[in-house]
């Protein structure tokens, strides 16, 4: 860079502006789509939310696994937080906020004669996404033996078909623990198949949540329950 008379040349200068610049743009750009899915859309999901005795389980889990991989290298992962865990049913996506409450009105239809009351689940072990040699994501996997899970699933199907919601793939029970962010490969296999852990999970209702976008990230926020 040419300096004249101990100062910056003019042109030196103006080369430095997109360098400037840019990370201001994409603050701006960022703040601007935040505003517009606030006023506009809703992230929405239909989860079930496990009690907090059921959450610090897996938090103890999720700890364990993160002492076993100190070996991969700062932020390799993104760890999902202990109040985030859920069991997701049907991922929404975007939704205008006047057809929230129609939504709504159908979910509470649905839920005014409770068919199961209780569900069981339990979870032993670990896995990956889409496999343990290229993760993406970490995840425990939940099991439902009486399969009143996805009966309900296959109820609720028809109620947000009406509503324009199309599956875009089957249900798969589980609990995200953290999301692989690097693009390098890393080893971790061994220390998946190793964790063994037993955690037994009964639900009563299930949720429709909101996923608020910050600068940090997302909250879940829950909008209402429905009973099962």
């Amino acid at each position: 860079m040419k300096i004249i008379d101990g100062v910056f040349s003019r042109r030196a200068i103006k080369k430095m502006y997109p360098v400037i610049l840019m990370p201001v743009i994409i603050h701006l750009v960022t703040c601007f789509l935040i505003s517009i899915n606030y006023f506009y859309f809703m992230r929405l999901f239909l989860s079930m939310n496990p009690e907090q005795k059921i959450t610090d389980e897996f938090f103890e889990v999720q700890k364990k696994l993160i002492s076993d991989l100190k070996h991969l290298p700062d932020r390799s992962i993104k760890w999902e937080e202990k109040s985030k865990f859920h069991i997701t049913l049907f991922f929404l996506g975007d939704v205008d906020k006047p057809k929230v409450d129609s939504l709504l009105n159908k979910l509470d239809d649905l839920s005014s004669v409770p068919e199961y009351g209780e569900m069981f689940f339990n979870s032993t072990g670990l896995e990956c996404f889409p496999n343990a040699n290229k993760p993406r994501v970490i995840f425990a996997e939940i099991n439902n033996e009486d399969k009143k899970a996805y009966g309900l699933y296959e109820k609720l199907i028809p109620v947000l078909d009406s509503e324009g919601f199309k599956p875009d793939k089957k249900l798969h029970l589980h609990i995200t623990l953290g999301r692989v962010k690097t693009f390098e490969r890393i080893e971790i296999r061994t220390q998946i198949e190793k964790m063994n852990f037993n955690i037994c999970i009964s639900v009563k209702s299930f949720s429709l949540m909101q996923s608020v976008l910050d600068s940090r990230g997302s909250v879940y926020r829950e909008i209402r329950k429905f009973g099962i």
